[in-house]
Parts: structure tokens; sequence; C-alpha cells
């Protein structure tokens, strides 16, 4: 029961996530709307992996085999990645700092630990691509931010750096959001029973706030509606 109320928690979350997206795509235009539209095709597609879940905790009060959700949810991640590469155009793709060199690392060892206990190698290595993807784009993002910030504070008001909307917020969000996917795998491991004393529970409470307040960054990242 109580994995079934979390779940229509996240689905509730994911549509209201992807009704606010989709209505300011349709009061955006230009790359703004196209920004809007891949973030709700990211919040859309994670409602369908977390509705079939759903609809077979109901009926057969049984965790479902996930092949199927897992279509939807590895999907929601390349609209992820596409959403990364459309707000930086392009320009997160460039290694900005020695530090993304750990992202592979980091999910290509997940990978292997996931593959040990969980079995569905197949699965395993396109989450732990995408995941690298996504991570290596937002991390690069949020450095080449980080360098724009400490141009503009070396030469002041004479900075000759592009001028470009506040992106830091969007990266940032992006990669709380694949952080707490991992925290969502990581709390698989060891299941500890359905009950909200479980993190997986908490997790996925941060993950749908998470998705809300990826909207305000998307703002900053692209301009509001109707800009």
């Amino acid at each position: 029961m109580t994995e079934l109320i979390d779940s229509l928690i996240n689905m509730a979350a994911m549509v209201i996530c992807t009704t606010i997206a989709f209505c300011y795509a349709y009061n955006s235009h230009g790359s703004a709307r196209r920004a809007w539209v891949l973030y709700g095709l990211f919040t859309g597609e994670y409602f369908l992996g977390d509705l079939y879940s759903a609809l077979i905790l109901a009926f057969y009060d049984e965790a479902p085999m996930y092949y199927i959700p897992d279509v939807a949810w590895d999907t929601s991640y390349l609209f992820i990645i596409l959403l990364l590469l459309y707000v930086s155009e392009r320009t997160s793709i460039k290694m900005m700092s020695w530090a993304q060199l750990l992202i592979p690392v980091f999910t290509v060892s997940w990978g292997v630990v996931f593959v040990v206990t969980h079995g569905d190698i197949i699965g395993n290595v396109i989450s732990a691509v995408e995941m690298a993807i996504a991570m290596w784009l937002a991390g690069g993002g949020l450095e080449l931010e980080r360098q724009k910030l400490r141009v503009i504070r070396r030469q002041g008001a004479s900075a000759t750096f592009p001028t470009t909307p506040n992106r830091k917020p969007f990266y940032t969000m992006a990669l709380v959001i694949l952080a707490l996917e991992y925290g969502f795998w990581i709390s698989t491991i060891s299941w500890m029973g359905d009950t909200f004393l479980n993190p997986y529970y908490w997790i996925n409470f941060l993950f749908c706030i998470s998705c809300f307040l990826m909207i305000p960054a998307l703002k900053k990242a692209v301009g509001r509606p109707g800009e």
C-alpha cells in the first residue's frame, strides 16, 4: 500500500509539472518553447512509467517486473539529455573540468554493482550510459557558468563575456534530479520494507520537489513565458 501511495504522489507531481511545462510552451516562442516541450516530455514519460507500476500494484498488489516502466523512464532521461544540449547550445559537450572524468567512473562502477545485485545487464548498461551523458552535460554546463562568473567578477563592468541567461540553477537542478535517481536505485539494493521509514520513499518525495524546482530554474535559463 505504501508503494502504491508513493507512486500516486509521484504521478500527481509529474502530471502537474507536465501541464505547467506545456502551458509555458504554449505561451512561449522560439527556443524557449522547445525547451519547455522537452521538459514536458521528460516529466510526461516519467509519468507513464509510474502509471504502469501503479496499475500493477493496484490490481495485483505486487511490485511489477520493471521492463516496461524502464522503457518509459529511460526515454524520459533521453529528453533530459536533449534539454541539456539545447539549453547549453551544445557548449557543455566539451570537457570543461578534469573532474568530469570522474563521471564515467562513477556511473560504470554503480552499473557493475546494479548488475551484480539486480541482474538485467542491458537495462543497467543503458541507464549507465544515459546517466554518464546527462551528468557530463550538466557538470560541464555548471563549470561553464562558474567560469563565466569568474570572468565577470575579475573584469567587472568591462567584462566582455557574452551576455547569456543565468543557467547555473538549471544545471544544478539537473544534477540534483540525476543524483536522486541514483538514490532510488541505491536504496533498492537493501530494501527496507513497505514503510515510510524506507529511504526510497523520502528520496521520491525529494525527487518530486526537485522536478517542481526545475521549473523556475528553467525559466531563468530560457526566459519567462511570453518573453
